[in-house]
């Protein structure tokens, strides 16, 4: 009886807002870009066709995004999306950090695939306390992406297993449904494999022979690096709204779903590259399926979707070059290295510094407070050694983080991705033409974008309603909020966009 009551007090606070309930829309869907640069739609535009990305652009609310933090890395930005906070709420600082309780790098999803990890709810969660009707999954290739989405409410999330090349779920959630083991069947990515992948125009500019590669890395690894990730990822979201039946009665559902950008193999190909054409070309056919979908269930005005990037694709040196103008990657690698000597010379022996990545580095405390050194000259002492490397901008330390009032510049942007108990006691930004450099593909925890400002469209019910043409990325969360009826939770500083 008590849950009862609980039940019907919580939709009470939660079903009161600005737009009409029979103005809502069946479905709220967020499509993100991993990896994705901002201008390739406009660069191939008169290549594209109606349906797809001209279709959204033209009838979106186009709007300029900014994170607002340092480190953009998917599974963050997927956090800060949809749970409308910063990394320094939300928990989520990186793919992985350093714990010293114990001793080790911890990833930012369980071994047992859980979001366990993320500190607040998310849109979802708030979405079913709201309403017990309404449904959340989401859909993508890495299990970071669909999780750090999903959060820790949806009803399911699902991504694609390298080990066995199907769609698998999350146990975490509702458990695997009936259907996916027959889905996986008519996937059938062994064919997309075997074929290879050759341009989609046709004219042979390049060929890549799946099945050895497959062979060489023992696995489905490889599938996550080609254009046709996408059309997986649609056609497994398409599925998930078929037999979960999304969209088909009044109360709205969620749909979250990542698009990727050849994955690890993003930093191989130029930005101008036939590659990078061929994803964006494939992926506007995959969002243009999608749309179809959407309109047969919900009707062309019964939806509502957002797209924005994650981890945003930034000029890399071979970019620049072209230009004329200067850029590198900075090894991590090499700076702690040499760090290491460096204060091996000042303080003696000892392992002073326990683990490090692209944006920050935490040193050993234990060994710093048995020699009796003060961990804030300590910090500032690496800190001092840091910036005079080649490609570093700025360098603080978290002592300087927790004591001083920041409002503004590459301090704030650092103190938004700052997280006590799992950021490093030193974060460090890099010049715009600078990249963090990684020594393997698969090192994500060494990369990070520093494009904090990318596009976000909104498209269908509510659009009409929003008068910016700027905005923080934590405003997707109350903007959704009041297109489906919420009032905005307590944590959220985020705003509406609508007018």
């Amino acid at each position: 009886m008590i849950r009862v009551v609980l039940v019907l007090f919580v939709s009470l606070v939660f079903v009161c807002g600005n737009v009409k309930a029979g103005d809502k829309p069946r479905m709220v869907v967020g499509i993100t870009l991993a990896n994705f640069y901002p201008e390739w739609v406009r660069m191939y535009d008169y290549e594209l066709g109606d349906g797809g990305f001209k279709r959204l652009m033209r009838g979106a609310k186009e709007l300029r995004a900014d994170y607002g933090y340092m480190y953009s890395q998917c599974g963050t930005d997927q956090a800060t999306i949809y749970t409308g906070t910063y990394p320094s709420e939300h928990g989520i600082v990186s793919h992985e950090w350093y714990d010293r309780l114990k001793n080790g790098r911890l990833p930012n999803i369980s071994k047992d695939s859980t979001p366990e990890q993320l500190k607040v709810l998310n849109i979802a969660a708030y979405m079913r306390m709201a309403n017990s009707f309404s449904r959340a999954y989401s859909v993508a290739m890495r299990a970071e992406d669909a999780l750090m989405a999903g959060g820790t409410y949806a009803n399911n999330c699902f991504w694609f297993d390298e080990k066995s090349g199907k769609i698998v779920s999350s146990k975490y959630n509702a458990g695997v449904p009936q259907w996916l083991d027959s889905w996986n069947v008519k996937l059938n990515v062994d064919s997309i494999v075997n074929i290879g992948w050759l341009p989609s125009w046709g004219k042979r500019e390049f060929y890549y022979n799946l099945s050895n590669l497959r062979n060489q890395y023992r696995g489905y690894q490889i599938v996550n690096a080609i254009p046709h990730a996408n059309d997986i990822v649609i056609n497994s979201a398409i599925q998930v709204m078929r037999k979960e039946r999304l969209g088909e009665d009044r109360e709205p559902d969620l749909l979250m779903i990542t698009l990727s950008s050849l994955d690890y193999m993003n930093r191989d190909f130029a930005i101008n590259s036939p590659e990078f054409k061929d994803l964006v070309l494939r992926m506007d056919k995959s969002i243009e399926s999608l749309l179809k979908e959407l309109d047969s269930r919900c009707g062309e005005e019964g939806y509502t979707l957002f797209m924005t990037i994650s981890e945003g694709r930034e000029m890399l040196p071979i970019d620049l070059a072209q230009y004329r103008l200067k850029g590198d990657y900075f090894s991590i690698y090499r700076a702690v290295a040499l760090l290491k000597s460096y204060l091996k010379l000042l303080y003696g022996d000892g392992e002073w510094v326990l683990s490090f990545d692209s944006g920050q580095i935490y040193l050993n405390r234990e060994l710093i407070q048995k020699n009796r050194l003060v961990l804030g000259d300590f910090q500032r002492t690496v800190a001092d050694f840091l910036v005079n490397f080649e490609g570093v901008a700025k360098v603080i330390t978290s002592t300087e983080l927790a004591s001083a009032s920041i409002s503004q510049g590459t301090e704030l942007l650092i103190s938004r991705s700052f997280y006590p108990k799992r950021s490093g006691d030193i974060m460090f930004a890099l010049e715009q033409s600078w990249i963090p450099g990684m020594q393997e593909r698969e090192d994500n925890y060494c990369r990070y974008s520093k494009c904090r400002f990318v596009p976000l469209y909104v498209y269908g019910v509510g659009s009409e309603k929003i008068g910016k043409s700027a905005c923080s990325m934590i405003d997707i969360f109350p903007t959704i909020c009041r297109i489906v009826n919420l009032s905005l939770p307590y944590n959220i500083n985020g705003v509406s966009l609508m007018e």
